[in-house]
């Protein structure tokens, strides 16, 4: 797409740099990414590259990511990286199919950033667009769904130091197209640069936003860039500044000399015994580790407590394999385990959670140093003495409480399959949190866990509430007047009554679940909200008979039913 060529051909060149040493390959391995096999820059065709630009290797990689240290991380973060090429190649394709546009420059940018360089710390990448005698600048952000939103805002101050450094641009910095992870982190991105422009009395930074899957499904020169200050979408061309020069320290360096064809290459033995052995890597890095690996790392990051029958229904594998992936990262020290002895059958069981060094390789993959990363991202693992070590203590504090909402969610993803319905995603407490106005003030609603389901075409989402029996009265009273203000404010912003969410509380004895439905009856009418959206139930009943089981007792009924037939209604 790139060369505008025959995939064949560019095949057939690559395999042939490949096989005279001028290019490394590998198969990149992610649950988000179909395994295909990649290409880079061999330590011989740096050599040579740098020789026919007439500059040393070091220097050259300090204009191009080309360094060992530098495809280390690209591998690390292959999913940014593909991604990034991917959204490279489509501009590129989206720019031929034009009758007065050029790609006049397009490049991925170092890590590692000199402080001479005309680019920003935090962009993955530059370009430059052309038309006639015009010229549009413009840099590349990956966002991470994972990163947090305090990550994104660090990265926002970064542009905002360099606009107001010496640097080659002056006054006029190109714009920032940031890739943004989905709709949320979209908002959570025009909500900081917003803010960061006031904290510096200044403009807002000339950031541009859009939603990765919607410039996937697009084109990228479609009406889909917005700025911080609107939601009103426009042309990537009616949103980039144009003007009639850029700075010399934007284009890369001229070749002084061609390289040498693959009929002048030293033999691929000699090559290879050159070969930088700085780029042999730690056979547990990212790079190393396999699909099922990283699902198991991301269950656990943020559903810590995990057992290896949790997993083996959540990633669609034979128990024993399960166990013998945790045995490998347990060893690996990416997991620890802790063992309890199950009150129902007297086994000892054991339960998995993210250790410091699985911790490390997540916070490289969604490129957050791995301190901030441990701190602010929605994730809990075992990171001693460090801020965000509390989160995993008060889920081990908690464990009865923290096992029984994975349980429940684990089956309720599992049956709602076997029903027909589709689990689309599935929060843990930390992701759940919400935030809403109620008057002139802010409210957090903070439920135990979200699933949401697809089902005949419709998805619904469900807030869990895992009872114990523990809070008193009054605090009962409290979570269900902050629900039912929730599903006011939901209303009052027209959502309509069949898309509402639906409260589930799980609770101990019959008792208390007469004392929940009151409650709740109570305070959902006093907001003229429908109880309808709520339903209850009993771990006893939830153990026996599932989460979508016949255990679910409407607020208006004295019969259980299943949980998707009281969706059907």
């Amino acid at each position: 797409m790139i060369l505008d060529e025959d995939e064949r051909a560019t095949s057939r060149v690559l395999s042939e740099l490949h096989r005279n040493g001028w290019l490394d390959a590998g198969v990149a391995s992610s649950p988000e990414l179909e395994p295909d096999r990649l290409y880079a820059l061999s330590s011989a065709g740096r050599s040579e590259i740098a020789r026919a630009v007439g500059i040393s290797p070091s220097v050259l990689g300090q204009e191009l990511p080309v360094d060992p240290q530098e495809l280390a991380y690209r591998w690390a973060r292959v999913e940014t990286t593909v991604g990034l090429n991917r959204f490279v190649a489509e501009l590129v394709a989206a720019v031929h199919r034009t009758t007065n546009l050029r790609v006049e420059a397009l490049r991925s940018l170092p890590r590692r950033r000199a402080k001479w360089a005309c680019w920003p710390a935090e962009v993955e990448a530059y370009g430059c667009l052309r038309a006639d005698e015009s010229l549009a600048p413009f840099f590349i952000a990956w966002d991470r769904a994972a990163a947090p939103f305090h990550h994104r805002r660090k990265r926002l101050s970064a542009w905002y130091a360099f606009s107001k450094e010496q640097q080659a641009w002056g006054h006029e910095v190109p714009p920032i197209l940031v890739l943004c992870a989905n709709v949320n982190t979209s908002a959570q991105w025009a909500n900081a640069a917003q803010a960061s422009a006031e904290r510096h009395a200044d403009r807002p930074l000339p950031v541009l936003l859009a939603e990765i899957d919607a410039v996937f499904s697009a084109d990228p020169l479609d009406e889909l860039w917005r700025n911080s200050e609107t939601n009103l979408e426009a042309a990537l061309t009616e949103r980039l500044n144009w003007r009639g020069q850029v700075p010399d320290e934007s284009h890369l360096r001229a070749l002084a000399n061609l390289p040498q064809t693959a009929s002048q290459q030293v033999p691929m033995r000699s090559v290879l015994a050159a070969a930088d052995t700085s780029e042999r890597r730690d056979p547990m890095s990212y790079r190393q580790l396999g699909v099922m690996e990283k699902r198991f790392i991301d269950w656990l990051a943020f559903h810590p407590l995990l057992t290896a029958e949790d997993l083996s229904l959540l990633v669609h594998c034979r128990r024993q394999q399960a166990q013998v992936v945790l045995k490998r990262l347990n060893e690996a020290d990416l997991t620890k385990g802790i063992v309890k002895r199950k009150s129902d059958d007297g086994c000892d069981e054991t339960y998995y959670f993210l250790a410091r060094v699985g911790l490390e390789i997540l916070a490289l993959r969604d490129g957050v140093p791995v301190r901030r990363y441990a701190r602010y991202a929605a994730i809990a693992a075992a990171v001693n003495g460090w801020h965000g070590e509390g989160r995993l203590q008060t889920l081990l504090r908690q464990f009865d409480h923290t096992v029984g909402i994975n349980q429940f969610c684990v089956r309720m993803v599992g049956e709602a399959e076997r029903h027909g319905a589709t689990a689309i995603r599935w929060l843990s407490a930390s992701d759940s949190a919400a935030r809403f106005s109620r008057g002139d003030a802010y409210r957090w609603l903070r439920p135990d866990s979200i699933v949401d389901l697809s089902w005949h075409g419709t998805t619904r989402r469900y807030f869990l509430e895992w009872d114990r029996g523990t809070e008193r009265i009054q605090q009962l009273r409290e979570k269900s007047f902050t629900y039912a203000a929730y599903f006011s404010w939901l209303s009052n912003n027209g959502v309509t009554e069949d898309c509402l969410p639906m409260l589930l509380v799980v609770t101990t004895s019959t008792s208390r679940e007469d004392l929940v439905r009151r409650t709740l009856r109570s305070t959902f009418q006093d907001a003229e909200q429908s109880p309808e959206h709520c339903l209850t139930s009993l771990i006893s009943l939830v153990e026996r008979y599932g989460s979508c089981g016949p255990v679910w007792l409407p607020s208006s009924a004295n019969r259980r039913q299943p949980l998707l037939m009281s969706e059907a209604k």
